[in-house]
Formats: structure tokens, sequence, C-alpha cells
């Protein structure tokens, strides 16, 4: 689940009726400052939610996968 916030975007992971990851800002980032758009909210709530899914917690992303999901998929 993807939303606006006074600083870009963020998401929620949820599961069973209870929020388990609120991210209002970019995870791994000083500041408050969210996500640009929502689709890179998107992805890498979806990347957070496939590391919950197979395991993982907490559902750590590198610098290099933040870098990578955050990247416009129409650059090269």
């Amino acid at each position: 689940n993807v939303y606006r916030t006074d600083a870009g975007w963020g998401y929620d992971i949820r599961s069973l009726g209870r929020t388990l990851i609120h991210q209002p800002t970019l995870p791994g980032r000083a500041g408050q400052g969210g996500f640009k758009t929502a689709e890179q909210a998107r992805r890498v709530g979806e990347a957070v939610e496939h590391k919950l899914r197979s395991g993982l917690f907490p559902p750590m992303l590198t610098q290099p996968e933040l870098d990578s999901l955050l990247r416009d998929p129409s650059t090269p």
C-alpha cells in the first residue's frame, strides 16, 4: 500500500489486518525525505515484502539493492 506524505511517498506492509511496516521515509537515508514517486515506494515495498515472505527479519535492503529499486527503469 503506497500513500502520499508531506515529504513525498511512503509505503505500508500489512498482514492479517495489522501494519507490519510503516515506511514514510526513504530507508537508510538521513533526514525525513520520502520516495520521489509512488512507483519507487511500490518497488521498494514489494522488495521488502518479498524478503519478509522469504523469512528474512528484519527485511533490510542493501544500499545497492535500494539504489537499483530507486533508479528509473526507463533510464539505461
